[in-house]
């Protein structure tokens, strides 16, 4: 009998793996969370590895400015990391990208260097000029210790895909000192008379953290836009529901006023559902979500 034979460990089975790895993809982790994972899945085994590449090429995240040129080199199929198999894997799959843009440290605002624009503008022209991607149809941008200022701005300089056809933005001020947040929200302004350019191609707009400006703002960009999600914190405010719908109807032909009062439903999840003239609403775990009939 050998004494210094390595101990063997069972393998999981291929469709439990799949879950972790899904299970764990699809949660709200953190920037540097989210890299740690990144880099850990590729060392476990074989396995993991492939079955981790198929999951984030369908659904993209780009956590940091410098993994961005990595992604690029992907889609061109030039990055020496895969083989020739699956080089073609993460052109063809992607149906999502979720990039983030981090402004960290907040309290330092002028030292910060502000590569966003940089960041947002690389890759849609690369994807615009190269048709990559043409599985695409959900862009989330995920704004970390970001003012709101020039969000809207963002899409006029750099022209999203127009085969984008769900777009979702979050703000998030994490560890940052809640009267700072409530200055940056508080003189944050509607952009003045109208917008001359618009997202035609945005069905389903998503919006979580921002103000109520940015959400008039962006939706009176999005003329064809079916569906409304946000959280703006609207009782936590002290404004009613007649209220944002007089601010987005301001600018925009959406009409959200609300004609039948908000119907609670015995639900865990505190589902609510009512009907806004026009529009399905739904609001479930604080996100509310309306739905052109």
């Amino acid at each position: 009998m050998k004494t210094d034979s390595i101990a063997s460990y069972p393998c999981l089975p291929v469709e439990l793996v799949e879950i972790i790895i899904s299970d764990t993809w699809f949660l709200p982790l953190s920037k540097d969370e989210r890299i740690t994972f990144m880099t850990s899945a590729l060392l476990v085994n074989k396995a993991w590895q492939t079955l981790f590449f198929r999951l984030s090429f369908t659904h993209t995240h780009i956590p940091c400015a410098s993994y961005l040129d990595k992604y690029l080199a992907m889609l061109c199929g030039v990055s020496p990391l895969f083989s020739e198999e699956i080089k073609s894997l993460p052109n063809s799959l992607c149906q999502s990208i979720t990039l983030t843009i981090d402004h960290s440290p907040l309290e330092h605002q002028t030292e910060i260097t502000h590569f966003s624009p940089q960041l947002i503008s690389n890759l849609f022209y690369f994807i615009n000029a190269l048709e990559h991607v043409p599985n695409l149809r959900t862009l989330s941008i995920a704004y970390l210790n970001n003012t709101f200022d020039g969000t809207l701005e963002t899409f006029y300089f750099n022209p999203l895909p127009k085969w984008i056809t769900n777009l979702e933005l979050s703000f998030e001020f994490p560890d940052s000192p809640p009267s700072l947040v409530e200055a940056l929200r508080s003189r944050h302004k509607r952009i003045p008379g109208c917008v001359p350019w618009s997202l035609p191609s945005i069905r389903r707009l998503s919006i979580f953290g921002g103000t109520e400006s940015l959400i008039a703002d962006m939706v009176s960009i999005c003329p064809e836009m079916e569906i409304l999600q946000m959280d703006l914190p609207i009782s936590t405010a002290g404004r009613s529901y007649n209220e944002l719908a007089i601010s987005l109807e301001s600018v925009t032909s959406v009409d959200i006023s609300p004609k039948i009062s908000v119907v609670t439903l015995p639900s865990p999840e505190t589902l609510r559902y009512g009907l806004w003239q026009g529009r399905l609403v739904i609001e479930e775990g604080g996100v509310r979500t309306f739905h052109a009939l």
